[in-house]
């Protein structure tokens, strides 16, 4: 099962050289580096795994930053835009409160994979979610809810995308919706069931970091087709995607306390303190600057005949500044994020 899909993008050149393949098995992890010594693009697998048995986890780290970073940025391709009549955005947020991030212990896990398959860098997961990190997370993030009761994340968000949307005149976005029940495997069905030939979702978190030094918001934007037309388009632009994007990016804000604080204790004081203004002012600093930057991203408009795929790494900046204030900036990484931080 893996091996087909691996050497399929290992012929494709998604998966380059200094590529580093983990093998998990049961109890012991075995690990091999496979180098291309012609440095051509590309390494083959086969006589390795032909060894593997019974294997229970496999894992994938493409060391390479270029190969995996590249390929999941989709950008809006010159051929799209006359494409679309009409594009309904979907804002999927399963929270309806600020919580705070922790850091999951594995001591008990079966194994963190790190997949590539579909050229789509997932998230990390891990099994063994340890419940008094949890609870202990859950009593932190109590005096940030409270803080900002009546602060309305979804409803501020949407109103500011449909703002900055608009402003990208070949969306044609109809409107914004918010949904509290979003599912990523549902997304095919959500596609089918719009009246609009394209569909924005854009899923969404927003967290303290676990030292509580930060406000954050993630966001991970995937552009489907929803006609024969562009879906032919998206199919012809990326060939190797097992599924067809208009668009695909990430885009982060971070906002940190200004005050460095020495414990957990003080920087909740320091958010909250004086009708929790700091905290507010990063909420809503970061709904502003993700529509901007959504906005932003989107109005980039690449030559469909430009590569894009197989950037040498080392001839790529790791970040590029797009702009900057007095006290922010916005980067666009190697591998496309947009990321805004704060200080």
């Amino acid at each position: 099962m893996f091996v087909n899909d691996i050497q399929r993008y290992v012929k494709l050149g998604i998966l380059n050289k200094n590529m580093l393949v983990l093998v998990l098995d049961v109890s012991k992890i075995k690990y091999r580096n496979f180098i291309n010594q012609n440095n051509k693009k590309g390494v083959t697998l086969v006589n390795y795994f032909n060894i593997v048995k019974n294997l229970a986890i496999v894992l994938l780290v493409v060391v390479s930053i270029s190969a995996c970073s590249s390929t999941y940025h989709v950008p809006v391709y010159s051929n799209v835009p006359d494409k679309i009549k009409s594009t309904d955005v979907t804002v999927g947020l399963n929270q309806e409160e600020v919580y705070v991030k922790f850091v999951v212990s594995n001591s008990g896990s079966a194994g963190v994979g790190f997949g590539i398959l579909g050229a789509i860098i997932a998230s990390v997961v891990d099994s063994a979610i340890n419940s008094s990190s949890s609870e202990d997370a859950e009593k932190l993030a109590k005096p940030f809810r409270d803080a900002t009761i009546d602060v309305d994340f979804s409803k501020e968000f949407a109103s500011a995308l449909n703002a900055q949307l608009k402003n990208v005149s070949w969306l044609k976005v109809n409107d914004v919706m918010v949904n509290n029940s979003y599912q990523y495997d549902k997304t095919p069905e959500m596609v089918k069931s719009s009246s609009s030939n394209a569909v924005l979702l854009i899923a969404t978190n927003y967290y303290m970091d676990p030292a509580l030094g930060s406000f954050n918001i993630d966001t991970v934007l995937t552009m489907h087709p929803n006609d024969k037309t562009l879906i032919a388009l998206a199919e012809k632009n990326r060939p190797y995607l097992e599924v067809p994007f208009l668009y695909r990016n990430k885009i982060r804000f971070r906002f940190k306390l200004p005050t460095k604080a020495s414990t957990q204790k003080i920087a909740i004081e320091e958010w909250v303190k004086n009708d929790a203004n700091e905290l507010i002012t990063a909420l809503r600093n970061g709904v502003a600057k993700v529509a901007e930057m959504i906005a932003l991203d989107l109005a980039k408009i690449v030559d469909k005949n430009a590569k894009v795929d197989n950037a040498n790494e080392s001839e790529t900046p790791k970040e590029v500044i797009v702009a900057t204030g007095e006290n922010f900036k916005i980067a666009r990484l190697r591998n496309g994020d947009l990321v805004t931080t704060i200080n």
